[in-house]
């Protein structure tokens, strides 16, 4: 049983142009768009807030992005798109928020997501810890996945080496104490002492991945929309935020008594042990391709170790642990394991494509290898060929 969700009103953030997976945006010409799984990313997040008990959704998208109508028939979700306009540079999170402050529904905790979270969590938890508390703000961690460092990123011999954030928190009640990027920070953390006598007992944090899901008190809300000169909300809202829960003076109402600071709101955590990816890298993208049918049972039944989409030919293939997309022809004789491949790929007989990327419209030939590369949307290679940890087709991605 799910509680009401009548406070809430939930906020997917898919506006963003996917900077640091340029070329695989190219392919889908948004990043909601990019495929994971054959479904556009942007149906998982959907897809977890129809599972919270959310009947509707506000989905912040670029202006010329055309609304899937199938997400919301299969997951029968009202879903309100909302065009922004991101063609001058890339919109932060926050003045996305600000964008449409005329959608956003009085006095109503926001329940904002990315759009590409990749997760089983059940949402409706934060949304329980945001009420019962009565916080400032909510925000979801889960561990960092393994996976991003265990293998290297297709099309580069190196390891990837995910972001890390140093999150503080109140032993016990989880009370969100400190919050930054560990590059933020020099070589210590350092805590005012007024910090430490309230707060003894602490946990600092290094391992846990921000999954970008925050729930936000009403007064929270407001404060976005206020300070205009704040653009993200990870990295400048969501750290005010923290200080602000010890201001003596910010954020209250004007009749408020004296006692009555913003301390009574406070900022928590929820720690779920979970699995959670945010695909906004290459690596995590390739990851959470091989992962949904892990995730998502339901989605992916019968218990195959490969994804398939429709008019797919393969004869005589060998395919382990892979991603195929539609009208994909893959001749006889040729392996493709640990791969994903695109819509409208052909690959000649007797290839080799291992642990690689194959984007859209690719033509490979006979008796190609691909091994740990990227291959850029509409790549073509001549029969034999052989590429290893490379990239072709490919602009600016980081890969780092």
């Amino acid at each position: 049983m799910h509680p009401n969700m009548n406070d809430f009103q939930a906020v997917v953030l898919a506006a963003g142009k996917g900077s640091r997976i340029t070329d695989l945006v190219s392919c889908d010409e948004f990043k909601c768009n990019v495929q994971i799984g054959n479904r556009p990313m942007l149906f998982y997040p959907l897809r977890n807030l129809k599972n919270a008990g959310f009947k509707e959704a506000t989905v912040i998208v670029p202006n010329k992005y055309r609304a899937d109508e199938n997400i919301a028939k299969e997951l029968q979700l009202h879903i309100d798109y909302v065009n922004v306009n991101v063609e001058l540079e890339d919109q932060g999170t926050a003045e996305s928020l600000r964008l449409i402050k005329d959608r956003l529904k009085p006095n109503r905790h926001v329940l904002l997501v990315s759009c590409d979270l990749i997760t089983d969590i059940d949402l409706s938890e934060l949304c329980v810890r945001q009420r019962v508390s009565d916080a400032l703000l909510t925000l979801l961690l889960a561990p960092l996945p393994t996976q991003l460092t265990e293998c290297a990123v297709p099309g580069s011999r190196k390891k990837f080496q995910p972001e890390c954030d140093i999150v503080v928190l109140q032993t016990g009640t989880q009370r969100l104490l400190k919050f930054g990027a560990a590059a933020d920070f020099a070589e210590n953390v350092t805590f005012r002492q007024k910090l430490v006598r309230q707060f003894p007992s602490m946990q600092l944090h290094s391992d846990q991945l921000d999954c970008h899901v925050y729930a936000l008190h009403p007064k929270a809300v407001e404060f976005v929309l206020t300070h205009k000169l704040l653009a993200t909300f990870k990295g400048e809202v969501l750290p005010k935020l923290v200080e602000k829960q010890f201001s003596k003076k910010d954020l209250r109402d004007e009749d408020r008594s004296k006692a009555d600071t913003l301390d009574t709101l406070k900022c928590y955590a929820l720690l779920s042990t979970s699995f959670a990816l945010r695909a906004n890298t290459l690596q995590a993208y390739k990851i959470a391709n091989g992962e949904v049918k892990n995730i998502f049972h339901d989605l992916f039944p019968g218990g195959s170790e490969n994804i398939f989409k429709e008019k797919t030919l393969l004869h005589k293939v060998q395919a382990k642990k892979s991603v195929i997309g539609a009208r994909v022809t893959i001749g006889t004789g040729s392996r493709v394991l640990s791969c994903v491949i695109q819509d409208d790929v052909v690959i000649g007989e007797g290839a080799l494509i291992q642990n690689s990327i194959v984007c859209r419209g690719c033509k490979l030939g006979k008796n190609v290898s691909v091994i740990n590369s990227f291959l850029g949307a509409r790549t073509q290679l001549g029969e034999g060929k052989g590429v290893t940890n490379e990239s072709v087709g490919i602009s600016s991605m980081e890969f780092e």
